[in-house]
């Protein structure tokens, strides 16, 4: 947006130094140079959206990336088996200590 406003303000200088009948050789010159300038600020900052919005694109992808293996261990941690059942010593620590807890009570 700030490019196209600096360009017209440029374009706007430089054609009203066309109409303007009484325009001196200097300020036509002058003209032009500031014609020059936006110019080049406009291929500036053309450039500098280029890089950003590449390294947006970037960042964008590693997002997904991250996304899709959270979600894979997720789905991991869902599908592992969560019962103690079968197990040997019937339990955690944690369990085993609740259990000898409530025997000396």
């Amino acid at each position: 947006m700030k490019q196209l406003t600096g360009l017209g303000i440029a374009a706007f200088l430089f054609v009203a130094a066309c109409v303007s009948c009484d325009a001196s050789k200097p300020e036509l010159d002058k003209t032009k140079q500031e014609l020059k300038e936006v110019s080049a600020q406009r291929d500036n900052l053309k450039m500098q959206l280029d890089l950003s919005e590449g390294k947006l694109a970037e960042a964008q992808k590693k997002i997904t990336e991250l996304e899709a293996a959270a979600q894979a261990s997720a789905a991991a941690k869902a599908a592992a088996p969560t019962s103690t059942k079968g197990t040997k010593g019937k339990g955690t620590k944690t369990a085993k200590a609740k259990r000898s807890h409530k025997k000396r009570h």
